[in-house]
């Protein structure tokens, strides 16, 4: 079987006009989670490594804390969920929390902050066509390794 390599997961082709896809691409990536009573928004991307979370962070603009963001602590990296906190407790209108972020439990720290300070609290996930492919992942994963 072939691939449609005309069209992308928003259903349309190349040909439908580019705000119309658009639209369904922004419709598919993000998932509100709460809605806040306050202007801010809390992004939380969700996705496997190499999987473009955080080409779509950039994408959506604001004060992000990146999984690349690591701090060596006795010897092993570990993620600084305070420094997102301490940007939430101060009102920082758009933050991104750049992580896998795939298990509940990995989630809970960020939501509870951002229930706590209003926020409207949004899910968001690549859209990139080999988001799910295990074996391109790994490729990509190994050959930014190997440029560190």
């Amino acid at each position: 079987m072939g691939e449609n390599h005309n069209s992308d997961d928003s259903g349309f082709n190349k040909k439908t006009p580019l705000k119309k896809r658009t639209r369904g691409f922004i419709n598919k990536m993000f998932k509100t989670i709460y809605e806040g009573d306050s202007f801010n928004r809390l992004y939380i991307m969700r996705g496997l490594p190499g999987s473009g979370k955080s080409t779509e962070a950039l994408w959506i603009g604001g004060l992000t804390f990146s999984k690349d963001d690591f701090f060596m602590t006795y010897g092993a990296y570990k993620f600084d969920i305070e420094r997102a906190r301490k940007a939430m407790d101060e009102g920082i209108s758009r933050i991104i929390i750049d992580n896998t972020n795939i298990s509940a439990w990995e989630l809970r720290p960020y939501v509870e902050s951002g229930l706590k300070n209003e926020y409207t609290i949004v899910l968001a996930e690549p859209r990139t066509p080999y988001r799910w492919d295990v074996k391109i992942l790994a490729q990509k994963i190994f050959t930014m390794f190997l440029k560190r």
